[in-house]
């Protein structure tokens, strides 16, 4: 995304395609590309697109966790409203569990970022 100001981008989409459904996240550094990961969650009978969307989420917050970026500023990008309104829900429902395992991920990678500024000062 041009517009974005952060050091890290991350971008991550799930989709269905011929039966089959599956997820992808690619980090880029200073716009570019340095990693990508894709996972093929199985069929679509036994998966939905939005449960593949959270998965998309999961694993760039994944690069991001196990990145020597972990420190830099990030931004990642999403583009389903069902799994950003799933972060915010009360996590309760179906698939919700990659919503809640995407935030505590983030929230380990915020503490690391929060300790490093106390310690830098």
């Amino acid at each position: 995304m041009e517009t974005a100001s952060e050091e890290i981008q991350i971008f991550s989409d799930g989709s269905a395609l011929e039966g089959k459904v599956g997820a992808a996240a690619i980090l880029t550094h200073k716009g570019r590309h340095m990693q990508t990961l894709h996972y093929h969650l199985g069929s679509n009978a036994e998966h939905t697109v939005h449960e593949a969307e959270l998965v998309g989420l999961l694993l760039g917050i994944h690069m991001l966790n196990s990145s020597k970026y972990r420190k830099a500023a990030a931004m990642i990008g999403v583009d389903n409203q069902v799994a950003i309104k799933a972060l915010t829900s009360d996590l309760r429902s179906p698939g919700h569990h990659l919503a809640w395992e995407a935030l505590c991920i983030a929230n380990t990678i915020d503490k690391t970022k929060n300790k490093s500024t106390v310690e830098r000062y």
